[in-house]
């Protein structure tokens, strides 16, 4: 299992396959194994490089305060470990925050990103009243109950369950619940016009919040494209793999091999 020191932290990455790589961002709590479909199958065409954020699964936390600026150096720097020039940004739920904020503060090795249930805001009192909740459990220590609960709910079946249980429990308590803060507070919608790579936005039809921000984000990026996959809510890169996986094959050919 390979690992790197990025800004004191320790971090483990995983890469599969070799092409285009695509650098996949995970949400709170969840780790990079919440991309095994996308590893699966898109490793017979693109480099997939999932990793694991400070103080998740078998990364270790740092001295410095968990902030998305930090968590995008972290990434730049992983890439430049790889000697990568450009990578495909893959972002899920609050990882999709993380790969907004690259493009603004880190853009040298970007070349496109695509957004899974992505927001660039958390002004939603409903999604903002969740996300405390789950910080105040991650600082009581509660990672059994949140990884049981989260980690269901992004499962299509018992195998997946497990798995995302067992990832997500190996993490720390204080670098889960910082995540969860600062996912809260973080808030990019006004700056959304500086970034000028390609991007896809994809939302589940059943995911009536995480629709609302994609299409206010699409208002705001000039090369956002967005587009709503059927008959599914929130939980794509495992519950809607096939769909999604799809799509990031045709986006990446239409829009991110073009500047090769």
């Amino acid at each position: 299992m390979p690992y790197f020191i990025a800004n004191g932290a320790t971090i483990h990455y995983e890469i599969k396959g070799e092409g285009l790589p695509i650098l996949c961002i995970h949400p709170p709590l969840l780790t990079g194994s919440i991309f095994y479909y996308q590893q699966k199958e898109l490793q017979d065409r693109y480099k997939v490089i999932t990793v694991d954020l400070r103080g998740h699964g078998r990364s270790s936390i740092s001295a410095h305060p968990f902030t998305y600026e930090g968590i995008a150096s972290d990434l730049h720097l992983l890439l430049e470990h790889l000697c990568i020039e450009q990578a495909v940004l893959l972002g899920y739920s609050t990882g999709g925050s993380i790969a907004l904020e690259m493009m603004l503060k880190k853009p040298k090795h970007v070349r496109g990103a695509i957004l899974l249930s992505g927001m660039a805001h958390c002004r939603s009192p409903y999604l903002h009243r969740l996300i405390t909740i789950a910080e105040k459990l991650a600082r009581r220590g509660a990672l059994h109950t949140l990884s049981t609960v989260i980690g269901y709910s992004n499962s299509n079946n018992f195998l997946t369950f497990i798995r995302n249980y067992k990832d997500a429990i190996k993490g720390n308590p204080i670098g889960i619940a910082d995540y969860y803060h600062y996912a809260a507070c973080y808030d990019v919608l006004d700056r959304l016009h500086e970034i000028t790579f390609p991007i896809l936005l994809l939302t589940g039809e059943k995911d009536p919040h995480f629709t609302c921000f994609a299409k206010e984000m699409a208002s705001h990026l000039p090369m956002a494209k967005i587009r709503s996959i059927p008959r599914y809510k929130h939980q794509l890169p495992i519950k809607a793999y096939h769909e999604v996986n799809l799509l990031v094959h045709q986006f990446i050919n239409s829009f991110c091999l073009q500047s090769q």
